[in-house]
């Protein structure tokens, strides 16, 4: 599959502990539940199976490495501090799922990217 071009994704929220860049504000122990985020994904590059790009939410932007497994099913991105597995659902729709663990802060979420037309 070839996943250059622009995607979006409306995440619904996440479950996440402690504050990061996307969730500031006073550290929390316990897990807490935050509101819809919308990031734009921008795969520039693409060679076979890897592929590189920018994912931003308008105000950070992130570098993104990533690779399709050999299936073409499934694979997985990198951020900047985190991972995304995701499934191939169609040419237009990754069903997306994140997670990142860090010294200070720990988020999953799962959400669909669709290509931009």
């Amino acid at each position: 599959p070839n996943l250059v071009g622009t995607w979006k994704a409306v995440r619904p929220g996440a479950a996440v502990v402690g504050a990061n860049p996307y969730h500031p504000g006073a550290p929390r122990a316990e897990p807490q539940f935050t509101e819809p985020l919308e990031f734009t994904i921008t795969i520039s590059e693409q060679k076979a199976n890897r592929f590189t790009g920018k994912l931003t939410d308008g105000k950070r932007t992130e570098n993104l490495i990533g690779a399709i497994s050999p299936n073409n099913l499934v694979g997985i991105a990198l951020d900047d501090d985190g991972q995304y597995v995701f499934t191939i659902r169609d040419i237009e729709t990754l069903d997306v799922c994140y997670s990142h663990t860090t010294q200070d802060s720990k988020v999953v979420a799962c959400f669909p990217w669709t290509r931009s037309k």
